[in-house]
């Protein structure tokens, strides 16, 4: 199954949508969106891929497929400090899914904005778990 998760910085949380042969599978939405946008999303809803990749070009969110491991070891091995695993194991199996996939998909952005401020120190996976830094937006960070 190939999942896409639907984020915007209109909205809190997120939307997972999930693929088998094309054809949606799975859907699960934690997201706090108000009434216009739940309208148009039942709308638009995308039954199949095709739709999906049709309403990215629409959408004003990041739409990005999940990795197919969303494991504790996943995690462990893109975080790549090997600090703590005993205590950071049970964070992340707190986390619900879609704080996982977050997690998990926030690690690269993280990394590019610690070569952005050159030498600043990177957290302990168990402080990014902790602090819950995968929540923050990277990308336009500066300081």
């Amino acid at each position: 199954m190939e999942k896409y998760v639907l984020t915007s910085a209109s909205f809190k949380g997120n939307v997972v949508f999930g693929y088998s042969g094309g054809v949606l599978t799975f859907y699960h939405n934690e997201s706090d969106m108000n009434e216009k946008q739940s309208e148009w999303l039942f709308l638009h809803f995308p039954f199949t891929l095709a739709a999906l990749v049709k309403i990215k070009s629409i959408i004003k969110g990041k739409l990005e497929q999940i990795p197919p491991d969303i494991s504790f070891d996943a995690f462990w091995t893109k975080y790549d400090k090997k600090v703590n695993r005993k205590r950071c194991e049970p964070l992340y199996a707190k986390l619900t899914e879609a704080d996982k996939i977050m997690a998990l998909m926030s690690i690269l952005p993280y990394h590019n904005y610690l070569k952005r401020m050159n030498g600043r120190a990177k957290l302990d996976p168990e402080n990014y778990l902790k602090r819950e830094a995968f929540r923050n937006n990277w990308n336009q960070l500066n300081s």
